[in-house]
C-alpha cells in the first residue's frame, strides 16, 4: 500500500474551505480576495485573471464576493466555467422549486371552489433491477421494493392536476452480497387535459414536473459509503382511457425531455458516509443539466378499475431510468400496485 498520505472527503473539503478562509483578507472594513490567491484557486496565470477584468495590468486586484462571482463568468478555465455553471444550476434549482412550492399552495388554497378532488394511496410492490457502473463492479443486482404514494388530485373544468410523492424502501442481491435502497420523491406534479373523447374514449396530454432521489448503500463492496441519483425534471405526459360497463382501463406514457441529473460517480473507502449532507447537500451539489444525451427517465403504466363506482383499482408500471455520462448507471422497476382512491365533492 502507497504510504502516502490518503485524506477522506470530509478532511479534503475541511482543506479546501480552511485555504479560501486563510486567502480572505480584510482591506477598508470590507472582505476580499486577492487576485494571485484567486488566480491559483482559478488555475489561471493572475496576469491573465487580470486582463479578463479590465485588459491591462498594474496593481494586485481585491476581490470582493461580487466581484468574485462575476469574474467566473469571464474566465475560460474549467475550474472557473464549472463554478460558474455550478451557480447557474443551483440558482435555477432554488428558483423553479420555489415556483412548484407556491403552485401546490395555492393549488391547495383554492382547492374548495373546485367541483372535485380525489386523495389516493398507492401501496407498490415491485422487481428492482440494479446496474450501478463501477460502483457495484458492474453487476447487475436484483431484488424487490414496497412504496407508499399519497395522492392528491385536483380538477378544474377539464384540466386535472395531480401530486403525488413517494416513499420507499428495497434490497437487491447479487452472489450472496446485498444492496439497500431508499427511493424518496417529494415532489411530484402531473397536469394533463383531454384532446380527444368519444364513445367511452378519451386521449390526454399534459407534462409532469419530478424531484425524485434513490439513495443506495453497498454495504459489502465500499464499506459502507453512500450513494445517490438525482433528478429534477421535466416530461411529456399522455394518457388513453376506455370505459364500457362501469370499468376502465387506462394506459400512460411518461419520458424525459430534459432537466438537472446528479450520480455519485466514485467513493472514498476510508471514510463513513450517512449524514444529512449526503442525503440533502451532496446530489445538488454536483447535478448536470442536459437532456436525452444526459439521461432517461421512462413511465409505462397500465390502470384497470373493475368498478369505476368503487374505491379500488389495479396497475401496473414499468419505471426506467438511466444516467449515460461518467460511470453510467440504470434502473428498471416492475411495480404491481394497489391503488385506493377516495373522491371528495365539494360545492361552491
Amino acid at each position: 500500500m502507497d504510504a502516502s498520505i490518503v485524506l477522506s472527503g470530509r478532511e479534503h473539503e475541511n482543506a479546501i474551505e480552511l485555504s479560501i478562509i486563510q486567502s480572505i483578507h480584510e482591506i477598508r472594513g470590507m472582505r476580499v480576495i486577492l487576485d494571485f490567491d484567486l488566480a491559483r484557486r482559478y488555475q489561471v496565470e493572475t496576469k491573465n485573471l487580470n486582463l479578463s477584468v479590465s485588459g491591462r495590468r498594474y496593481l494586485p486586484y481585491a476581490f470582493t464576493e461580487q466581484g468574485v462571482a462575476m469574474l467566473s463568468g469571464l474566465l475560460n478555465s474549467d475550474t472557473a466555467i464549472d463554478t460558474n455553471c455550478d451557480k447557474k444550476a443551483k440558482s435555477m434549482i432554488i428558483k423553479y422549486s420555489k415556483y412548484v412550492l407556491l403552485f401546490l399552495w395555492l393549488t391547495m388554497i383554492v382547492s374548495p371552489i373546485h367541483s372535485q378532488v380525489k386523495h389516493t394511496h398507492d401501496i407498490v410492490l415491485g422487481n428492482l433491477q440494479v446496474k450501478d457502473g463501477d460502483n457495484n463492479l458492474g453487476m447487475v443486482f436484483n431484488g424487490f421494493q414496497l412504496e407508499y404514494r399519497y395522492g392528491v388530485q385536483w380538477k378544474i373544468n377539464e384540466h386535472e392536476i395531480r401530486y403525488q410523492p413517494k416513499l420507499g424502501i428495497g434490497f437487491t442481491f447479487n452472489r450472496g452480497m446485498f444492496s439497500g435502497h431508499i427511493p424518496v420523491s417529494p415532489i411530484n406534479v402531473t397536469w394533463t387535459m383531454p384532446i380527444f373523447e368519444q364513445n367511452g374514449h378519451m386521449i390526454r396530454v399534459g407534462a409532469n414536473f419530478m424531484n425524485d432521489y434513490n439513495y443506495i448503500l453497498y454495504t459489502e463492496l465500499h464499506d459502507g459509503p453512500m450513494f445517490w441519483t438525482a433528478e429534477i425534471g421535466l416530461s411529456p405526459v399522455i394518457c388513453y382511457s376506455y370505459q364500457w360497463n362501469n370499468k376502465r382501463i387506462g394506459i400512460g406514457l411518461q419520458n424525459s425531455l430534459l432537466g438537472f441529473t446528479s450520480y455519485r460517480q466514485g467513493y472514498d473507502p476510508y471514510v463513513f458516509l450517512f449524514t444529512w449532507k449526503d442525503f440533502v447537500v451532496s446530489p445538488h451539489k454536483e447535478m448536470k443539466f442536459g437532456s436525452f444525451n444526459n439521461y432517461n427517465h421512462t413511465t409505462v403504466s397500465v390502470e384497470y378499475v373493475p368498478n369505476i363506482s368503487k374505491k379500488h383499482s389495479f396497475m401496473y408500471e414499468f419505471d426506467y431510468f438511466g444516467i449515460f455520462y461518467g460511470k453510467k448507471y440504470s434502473r428498471i422497476n416492475h411495480n404491481l400496485i394497489w391503488r385506493i382512491s377516495l373522491c371528495k365533492n365539494r360545492k361552491k
